[in-house]
């Protein structure tokens, strides 16, 4: 296992390329939560209908607007948000522009730390596996930031957070800490509803697979996640099992069935192989899955607290209205399920010499496109461009079209040189992270 003070100096690399790209734009889904924020903390509600012109993520009840999102994004936000406005950051108001503080924030709280977290903890996981020596750390870091996980890391979404806590929730079972495994899952519900899909696959793996009391335990402190949300609705919409997203302002087919119907292939195809959002395609890593050793017995196939949870939820969002995601880069919707089948691909992953050449091979691939997409137009890319790569981001490369939203941007350096610098620092982090997980000395790290 790696030292403390390894897992730290690899922990603040990643945070570091991740904080490079902290993005202000006024998206529908970032502003969403981040009025929701500034709502509570002028306000103390989270009601906004005072801004509500300024997004389309929004449910209205009785007149009354509020986010549509999970809330847990918004209330971690309220004291990093109370601190910034005791510092001096100006108040949001109904301009857009005047978000962009609060949501840079939240792209640090809830992008990059998260990614950064994700990323150590298959690291440090990635040392059960002997045919990985010497290139742990790139075999997991360049496969993550070749992925479109890496264009999500300094937004405010709650896709990385999500898939950070179903992670730990998995651990947590792998290791029969029932409890904490449940409070993980909470978080996770309170992050992103549709988690209730892999919380539900897992619940069951532990009953079916484990000691009756296991079951208790992992459902008593899934209570958490489970009143919380309902107390939440109910202060909403007024019913405890009336949805926020259920009363959505703009999307009526939310009304009717949370926005789900029937299983369609061509969703199917296009969340897993497709060029439009196929997760094979924007995360090129998890193409290794064939290289996966074959489990000892169906039973371990069914109860591997990854495997058939991740599958659960593409399959899930196979069967909802809007399984494409909107303006967006990848498949985000199912990004818990990207990086649960990651964590398998790497506990299970055949002994071979080629294993840690294939992953990097793999990782880089999807990096070059990651960081085209990230230097450029970002995450939000129109629903209607059928192949994003070739009639978007390549595009925008040969055109200059470097994003604004870069650190360097701040001081006074031009997009156009900041994005020619985040190249030589992105080579720079995954050099001394190299050399850290080659050259120096590990000593056990104490366990969670």
């Amino acid at each position: 296992m790696p030292s403390r003070k390894q897992a730290v100096t690899f922990f603040l690399i990643v945070v570091a390329l991740c904080s490079w790209h902290l993005d202000a734009g006024t998206n529908d889904g970032t502003l969403s939560r981040a009025m929701a924020t500034s709502a509570i903390v002028e306000t103390g509600s989270s009601e906004f209908t005072a801004h509500q012109a300024l997004t389309g993520d929004k449910a209205v009840v009785d007149g009354h607007y509020y986010t549509d999102k999970a809330p847990l994004p918004s209330w971690v936000l309220v004291p990093f948000w109370m601190l910034a406005r005791a510092l001096g950051a100006s108040a949001t108001t109904a301009d857009g522009a005047s978000y962009a503080t609060l949501l840079r924030i939240g792209g640090f709280v809830w992008g990059a730390l998260p990614f950064a977290f994700i990323a150590l903890i298959l690291w440090r996981r990635s040392f059960e596996r002997p045919q990985l020596a010497g290139h742990r750390a790139l075999a997991v870091l360049v496969p993550l930031l070749g992925s479109f996980l890496f264009v999500y890391s300094g937004s405010l979404y709650n896709h990385l957070p999500a898939a950070l806590f179903v992670l730990l929730t998995a651990l947590s079972i792998g290791k029969e800490r029932y409890v904490f495994a449940g409070l993980w899952a909470s978080a996770a519900l309170l992050t992103d509803t549709a988690s209730v899909v892999i919380i539900a696959v897992q619940g069951l793996q532990v009953l079916l697979a484990r000691p009756f009391t296991s079951s208790l335990r992992f459902a008593a402190a899934c209570l958490v996640g489970v009143i919380i949300t309902l107390i939440n609705n109910a202060v909403i919409t007024g019913s405890a099992f009336t949805f926020p997203s259920a009363m959505a302002a703009n999307y009526p087919h939310m009304t009717q069935s949370l926005g789900f119907r029937g299983f369609r292939l061509d969703a199917l195809f296009g969340l897993t192989f497709s060029l439009y959002r196929g997760l094979l395609i924007y995360m090129p890593v998890l193409l290794a899955l064939v290289l996966v050793q074959p489990l000892k017995n169906g039973r371990a196939w069914l109860t591997d607290p990854y495997l058939l949870p991740a599958i659960a939820l593409i399959l899930a969002y196979s069967l909802h209205s809007t399984w494409w995601g909107g303006w967006t880069y990848g498949p985000r919707y199912i990004t818990c399920s990207a990086v649960l089948l990651f964590a398998f691909l790497l506990q299970h992953i055949r002994t071979t010499r080629i294993t840690p050449a294939v992953l990097i091979t793999l990782g880089s691939i999807g990096l070059v496109l990651s960081v085209a997409a990230i230097s450029t137009l970002g995450y939000s890319l129109p629903t209607g461009i059928l192949y994003p790569h070739t009639e978007l981001v390549l595009p925008a490369v040969r055109n200059g079209q470097w994003t604004t939203n870069q650190l360097p941007v701040w001081f006074g350096i031009s997009p156009a040189v900041s994005s020619l610098l985040f190249i030589f620092v992105l080579a720079l982090g995954l050099f001394l992270i190299h050399r850290l997980d080659r050259y120096t000395a590990h000593a056990p790290l104490p366990q969670p």
